[in-house]
C-alpha cells in the first residue's frame, strides 16, 4: 500500500515542479516584439535620387529614414574660390592653370529620376602637369591642395550643355 502513496506523492511533486518551471520560463522570457518593432527592423527606406543645391554651392541627395536633404554644416572659412570657364586660364600660387576638357558628364539630369547619380570629370592643366578630377577631389599644386568643388550648370534632360556654358568652381588653399 505504500507504493501507490509514494507514486501519487511523486506525481504531485513532479506536477508542482513542472508548474513552477513553466511559470519561471514564462515570466523571464523576452517580450514578443510588436508588429511595429518587427516592421521597423525589416523595413528598408529607399529615397528618390533627386538632388538639392546647398547654400555653400554643393549638392546633396536625400538620405536618412525620412529621405530629407541634409546640407553640410557651413563652417566659417576664408578659403578663396576660383570660378572659371572651359579653356579660361587662371593662376594659383603663381602656377598657370586651365580646364581644357570635360572628359565625362554622366550626372543624372535634374528633371529625371535615375538609379545612379553619375559623375563629372574634367581635365586640368597646371604648370607642366595634367590631372583628371571629379567633384570633391583635389590636386597638389606646389604642395598645396586645389579642390574641384562644383561643375555647373547641372544637366537637364531637354538641353545639352555646351562647352561655353560650363563653369568650374575650385577651392584654393593659399599659404598662411
Amino acid at each position: 500500500m505504500q507504493k501507490p502513496i509514494i507514486t501519487v506523492l511523486l506525481l504531485i511533486v513532479a506536477l508542482v515542479a513542472a508548474t513552477k518551471v513553466r511559470s519561471f520560463i514564462k515570466n523571464n522570457a523576452p517580450a514578443e516584439p510588436t508588429p511595429e518593432e518587427i516592421a521597423a527592423e525589416t523595413e528598408t527606406v529607399i529615397c528618390t535620387m533627386d538632388a538639392m543645391m546647398c547654400p555653400d554651392g554643393s549638392y546633396v541627395g536625400r538620405s536618412g529614414p525620412s529621405c530629407e536633404f541634409k546640407c553640410p554644416e557651413s563652417a566659417a572659412t576664408s578659403t578663396p574660390k576660383a570660378v572659371v570657364g572651359l579653356n579660361e586660364p587662371f593662376e594659383f600660387n603663381a602656377v598657370p592653370m586651365k580646364v581644357w576638357a570635360v572628359t565625362e558628364d554622366s550626372r543624372c539630369p535634374s528633371d529625371v529620376t535615375c538609379i545612379q547619380a553619375g559623375r563629372v570629370k574634367i581635365a586640368l592643366n597646371y604648370g607642366s602637369s595634367t590631372a583628371e578630377l571629379e567633384i570633391g577631389q583635389n590636386v597638389a599644386v606646389e604642395g598645396l591642395p586645389l579642390t574641384l568643388d562644383e561643375v555647373s550648370p547641372y544637366p537637364v534632360s531637354t538641353h545639352k550643355t555646351g562647352d561655353e556654358e560650363y563653369r568650374f568652381t575650385f577651392s584654393i588653399h593659399p599659404l598662411n
